[in-house]
């Protein structure tokens, strides 16, 4: 099977491609590395805007929550979040995790002291009201707690606090209300603050997953990551499974980075692994019950295809079955990129598509999340709103073929708008665009000139609204959908 990349997006021959559905832009121009974050929770989208500043409070910071609309297949809005007292340079929500109706978001980005973590919970459409806060015990006397944050239905692991310079992880239930901790838990070895133990987290149903990218056990910042499950050791304790160790750890690798858990398959990033002589990293695939019950032992090492130095493969991880997804926003220069790969055999995966970021510097693949009909990429600092605006691009599998349009430049610009807009970055193909209301109906029917890349659109007066605009190419095939905002 043959891999073309094409600016933006990349084509696939013989099997199933992912390709550009809508591009979710914040449509505030209070707005500031729009996606540097994200979080999904079945049909929930959380996108942190942490510089972003409402009531004119300068980078205070703030959180864009979104539903799937199955009906529509859109992400569409669903609410915006901002701390109770929105302060200047406090950055809330660069640290957040969504599970079922209830977000966790740090007040401050920050904070060295004991900063509580704010509750937010869902009480109707766009309706997030605070509901808490989240706070460290008195025996966390140290580090940055809630600088990691990861949930699971009713639970909330929170990293980046320490007791007496050794660090912990700790565990919320928020069924029971807001103060209950459940279990504390500290690296194995006493090793002071060098193992950045509980950086990254993810906590899957009965499972956490926690890194410790500076553990020196094969060597300084070789790295390691915590294997813990509930109920092991008692009711409601999260007993250690194992602490796993790479096979071909060595000194600087940083594995632990970056980890997720999904269905017994857990991948782990080491971003400074030396690959073909480039400290280019590279992401272990480990399963739950390779080499025996529990083990979590190592399945496949996927490597990046065109090593380059800094290029931080894995920085950002998922998994969606039994393909993984890694982000990788320093590859070419900044302009980042997703690697897609899927299960080609026993324990093994294969490269099967990459797309590429869209303009240079924007960070692509900083975050990546599934959900949807696909997945959601963000680029934090993409400048088609305004410089370092941001943007989050939704994907979706698109049928067997070539894909051969490149949509990943098409924006809309104003948006918000109030007499007109324009459509830009319109590649040759596309044919036609269709704009609907938020019940569905349709408005308008535009087609698009064969050799315009821009196209000018009248708006009447008075006509406001959040409407979704269809682009369809000569076929009839949709290509992506984009929300546009008439004030």
């Amino acid at each position: 099977m043959g891999l073309i990349q094409v600016a933006g997006i990349s084509e696939t021959f013989g099997q199933e491609a992912y390709i550009l559905d809508q591009v979710l832009e914040p449509g505030l121009p209070t707005s500031d590395q729009f996606a540097w974050g994200m979080d999904t929770d079945g049909d929930r989208l959380l996108i942190s805007d942490p510089m972003a500043s409402p009531g004119s409070q300068f980078n205070a910071g703030a959180l864009h929550a979104y539903r799937w609309d199955a009906q529509s297949s859109i992400w569409a809005s669903d609410g915006y979040i901002t701390a109770l007292s929105p302060s200047p340079g406090s950055r809330f929500g660069w640290f957040h995790a969504i599970g079922q109706d209830k977000v966790v978001a740090s007040e401050r980005s920050d904070c060295t002291g004991a900063c509580p973590l704010l509750v937010f919970q869902r009480t109707g459409d766009n309706s997030w009201p605070y509901l808490g806060q989240l706070v460290q015990p008195a025996s966390v006397n140290g580090g940055t707690f809630g600088s990691s944050i990861s949930m699971s239905g009713e639970l909330v692991a929170v990293g980046g606090g320490r007791i007496d310079e050794r660090e912990c992880v700790l565990i919320y239930d928020l069924s029971g209300g807001l103060q209950p901790i459940r279990t504390i838990l500290e690296p194995i070895q006493d090793m002071g603050s060098v193992q950045l133990f509980g950086s990254a987290l993810d906590l899957q149903d009965e499972v956490l997953l926690i890194g410790a990218p500076g553990d020196a056990e094969l060597g300084m910042d070789a790295g390691a990551a915590y294997v813990h499950r509930r109920d092991l050791g008692g009711n409601d304790e999260w007993g250690l499974v194992k602490k796993v160790l790479p096979s071909d750890g060595s000194t600087g690798d940083r594995f632990g980075f970056s980890l997720r858990t999904r269905d017994g398959l857990a991948a782990v990033s080491a971003i400074r692994k030396v690959v073909s002589d480039s400290t280019a990293g590279q992401v272990y695939v480990l399963g739950r019950d390779h080499g025996g019950v529990e083990n979590w032992g190592e399945l496949d090492a996927i490597l990046p295809p065109a090593p380059r130095n800094n290029m931080e493969f894995g920085r950002s991880l998922e998994i969606s079955g039994v393909t993984i997804l890694v982000g990788t926003p320093k590859d070419l220069s900044g302009k980042g990129s997703v690697h897609i790969h899927t299960m080609t055999g026993q324990h093994t995966w294969s490269l099967a598509q990459v797309i590429e970021g869209n303009e240079p510097f924007e960070r692509f693949g900083n975050s990546v999340r599934t959900g949807g009909l696909g997945f959601v990429a963000a680029a934090p600092w993409n400048n088609a709103q305004d410089f370092n605006t941001g943007m989050a691009r939704s994907y979706r599998l698109s049928p067997a073929g070539v894909v051969s349009l490149d949509v990943s430049g098409m924006h809309v610009f104003p948006n918000p708008f109030t007499t007109n807009f324009r459509l830009i970055g319109i590649p040759e193909g596309a044919s036609s665009m269709e704009i609907y209301d938020a019940q569905g109906q349709l408005v308008r029917a535009i087609r698009l000139h064969e050799r315009s890349v821009t196209c000018e659109v009248p708006w009447p007066e008075g006509s406001t609204g959040v409407y979704s605009a269809l682009i369809r190419d000569r076929s009839g095939q949709w290509l992506v959908r984009m929300k546009l905002i008439a004030q």
